[in-house]
């Protein structure tokens, strides 16, 4: 797997847990 690739996926995950933190809020 590529560092850019994995930067992406990280990024994705930290996007979606931001969402749902958001909603509990």
């Amino acid at each position: 797997v590529m560092p850019d690739e994995i930067q992406k996926i990280s990024a994705t995950k930290i996007r979606a847990k931001m969402r749902e933190d958001g909603k509990l809020k």
